[in-house]
């Protein structure tokens, strides 16, 4: 089952699908490559233990895509102690998410809109 179909069954819940627009939004805008779950909650102005479940969640469907032995470039999500996150690649490769997720997934593609890997 692909990455893309697991985050799908993730986000049964709406505000699941809001908070991961608003991560993916924040990482987009952003160069750096860490974040901690604290920063997340008080930008996005949400809960820290719902950002913190929710980057625990993309933390464990990063490991699966990596050991599918997928060709393409991937995030790895990898926490840091108790509360910080590094995504590593994420600003070298911004098109990942449209090719991995948004591509077969209607409701992923209102997500980014068209960027350069600037």
């Amino acid at each position: 089952m692909g990455l893309h179909r697991e985050i799908e069954k993730m986000l049964e819940q709406p505000n699941d699908t809001l908070l991961l627009r608003e991560i993916l939004a924040f990482w987009s805008g952003h160069r750096s490559e860490k974040v901690t779950a604290a920063q997340l909650s008080a930008t996005l102005h949400r809960g820290a233990a719902h950002v913190e479940r929710l980057l625990n969640q993309l933390v464990a469907l990063a490991v699966l895509d990596k050991s599918n032995g997928s060709k393409e470039p991937v995030y790895s999500y990898r926490l840091r102690g108790a509360e910080a996150i590094e995504v590593e690649g994420f600003a070298r490769s911004k098109r990942f998410h449209e090719q991995k997720l948004i591509r077969s997934t209607d409701r992923f593609r209102s997500i980014y809109q068209r960027r350069g890997d600037g």
